[in-house]
């Protein structure tokens, strides 16, 4: 019973906070660029993105690509751990 307060208390909090901060839920992960590629019904044969059209998404390279990521804020990214072993900071 206690958890299932909790969970209706965060949930209460998030919408809070949604209303409160302004924030825009409805165009989350939507770009604001209209892409300007054909569609394709799968990856292989697909064709590069326009630059700007997915500014939320990352590439992370230390020689060569290693992971993509997405921005969190305009000073971080979040990837997977995976892509973190053997990786210096410094070289990323």
């Amino acid at each position: 019973m206690v958890s299932v307060l909790v969970l209706a208390a965060c949930f209460g909090l998030i919408l809070f906070a949604s209303d409160a901060f302004g924030f825009n839920f409805q165009n989350c992960g939507r770009t604001p660029i209209a892409p300007q590629l054909e569609v394709e019904d799968r990856i292989l044969g697909g064709s590069d993105a326009v630059p700007g059209s997915w500014p939320w998404q990352a590439a992370i390279h230390t020689y060569g690509h290693v992971c993509g990521g997405a921005l969190i804020t305009d000073q971080h990214v979040i990837t997977a751990a995976h892509c973190t072993f053997s990786v210096s900071v410094l070289d990323v």
